[in-house]
C-alpha cells in the first residue's frame, strides 16, 4: 500500500507541481518544459528505462519456455516513444532530416507522430493511456478475464496505478495550461515504468512490498533527466557557423522589414506570434524579397528553402505584446540546438536580431543577443 501511494503519489504529484510552477515562475516553468529541457529528457528516460525492463521480462518469460510476445511488443512500445522523444538525436546531434520532414512535419524534425493527424494522434495517446493503463488492468479484475490473460500471455499495469493513469488522461483530455502535453509524456513514461518493474511472470502484477525501487527508479529518470539537459546545454561553439547564423537572422531581419515597406504596413497579423520561420510564411502567406536571405545561406538550398540555421534547426520569429510594448525578434537557438530566450529577450547563447518597430509593431531595433 505505502508503494502504491508513492508511485501515484509521485506521477500524479509532478502535474500539481508543474501547475504551481507555472502560477508562481512562469519562466522557470517554460525553462523546464519546452524541448530539451529536463522534463523531456526525464520522460525519454522513463521510456527508455521502460523499454529495457520490459526487453529483460521478455528475455525472462522465454527462458521459462513462453512466447514473449506482449512483453516484447511493450519494450518496442516504449523504446519506439522514446526515440520519438528526441526526434532519433535529430536536435542533439544536428544532423539534416529528409525534406519530406522538413516540409510536411511543423516541428521540421525527425519524427513520425508529427506527421499524423492532431485529432488521431490524441485518440491514439488516450487510447493508451485509458485503454492500457485504466481499462485493462479493472478487466482483468474479473477472475475468468485474469485467467484467460494468464494463459495468453497478456501483461497490464497492477490496478494499483489505476489513479495515475486515470489522471494522465483526464490531464490530457483537459489540457489545462500551455505543454501540458510534455508533462502528461512524462507521466505515462513514469506510470509504464513502474508497471513493468511490478510484473511477476506467471503471475498477478504488484508494485511491490517496498517502495524503495519505485523511489530509486524515480530518482534515476529525474537525475539522468537534469544531467542530459545540462550536458546537451553546453555543446561547443563554432565561430564560422555562430557568424554565418548572424548573417542569417540579419538578412531575415532586413527582408521583413523590405517587405512591409513595400506593403506600407507591418507584417505581424497579431500579437502572440511564436512559430517557425517556415510555418510562419507558410501560414500567414509571407514571400521575401529574392536574393537577400538565400544569398547568406551559403551553398544549401535545403536551409534556404526550410529557413534552417546552420545547426540544422529551424529559425524562429516571435511577436509578443507586453504592459503596453511590443516585441518582435527572429532567433536561432544556437549552438546548443535548444532554446535559451525569454519571451521579450534573446539570451544565453541563442543567436537573434531584433525587428525595427515601425516596421513590424514590433520592439525598436537593439544589438543583438548570442
Amino acid at each position: 500500500m505505502r508503494t502504491a501511494l508513492l508511485a501515484n503519489s509521485l506521477i500524479i504529484g509532478s502535474a500539481l507541481a508543474a501547475g504551481l510552477t507555472r502560477e508562481l515562475a512562469p519562466e522557470l516553468y517554460h525553462s523546464i518544459a519546452q524541448e530539451d529541457g529536463p522534463l523531456e529528457w526525464a520522460s525519454f528516460w522513463a521510456f527508455l528505462l521502460a523499454a529495457g525492463a520490459a526487453g529483460w521480462l521478455a528475455f525472462r518469460t522465454r527462458a521459462r519456455g513462453r512466447l514473449p510476445w506482449c512483453e516484447a511488443g511493450l519494450s518496442l512500445l516504449c523504446l519506439f516513444i522514446a526515440m520519438e522523444e528526441i526526434s532519433w538525436g535529430q536536435r542533439l546531434l544536428g544532423y539534416q532530416p529528409p525534406s519530406y520532414f522538413l516540409e510536411h512535419n511543423f516541428q521540421q524534425e525527425l519524427n513520425l507522430h508529427n506527421l499524423v493527424d492532431t485529432g488521431l494522434r490524441k485518440l491514439a495517446l488516450t487510447g493508451l493511456i485509458l485503454g492500457y493503463g485504466v481499462a485493462l488492468p479493472l478487466l482483468l479484475r474479473v477472475a475468468p478475464l485474469r485467467a484467460l490473460a494468464l494463459r495468453l500471455g497478456v501483461i497490464a499495469p497492477p490496478v494499483a496505478l489505476v489513479p495515475a493513469f486515470l489522471s494522465t488522461g483526464l490531464l490530457y483530455r483537459w489540457y489545462p495550461i500551455h505543454l501540458t502535453g510534455e508533462f502528461v509524456e512524462f507521466m505515462l513514461g513514469a506510470g509504464l515504468l513502474f508497471a513493468v518493474l511490478a510484473q511477476r511472470p506467471g503471475r498477478e502484477p504488484r508494485v511491490g512490498d517496498r517502495p524503495i525501487r519505485v523511489g530509486a527508479a524515480a530518482a534515476l529518470v529525474a537525475g539522468l533527466g537534469w544531467i542530459s539537459a545540462e550536458a546537451g546545454s553546453r555543446s561547443p561553439s563554432d565561430p564560422e557557423l555562430v557568424a554565418q547564423a548572424q548573417l542569417e537572422v540579419r538578412a531575415l531581419t532586413d527582408d521583413l522589414e523590405a517587405l512591409a515597406a513595400a506593403q506600407g504596413r507591418g507584417f505581424v497579423p497579431r500579437c502572440g506570434i511564436h512559430k517557425r520561420f517556415y510555418s510562419f510564411a507558410r501560414k500567414y502567406g509571407v514571400t521575401l524579397p529574392e536574393g537577400n536571405f538565400s544569398a547568406r545561406s551559403g551553398d544549401s538550398d535545403v536551409r534556404a528553402r526550410y529557413f534552417l540555421d546552420p545547426w540544422n534547426s529551424p529559425y524562429w520569429i516571435r511577436h509578443k505584446c507586453q504592459d503596453g510594448k511590443h516585441y518582435a525578434f527572429v532567433y536561432s537557438f544556437g549552438p546548443d540546438r535548444r532554446r535559451n530566450s525569454s519571451r521579450t529577450q534573446v539570451l544565453g547563447d541563442d543567436i537573434g536580431d531584433l525587428i525595427d518597430r515601425a516596421k513590424s509593431g514590433g520592439a525598436r531595433r537593439r544589438p543583438s543577443s548570442s
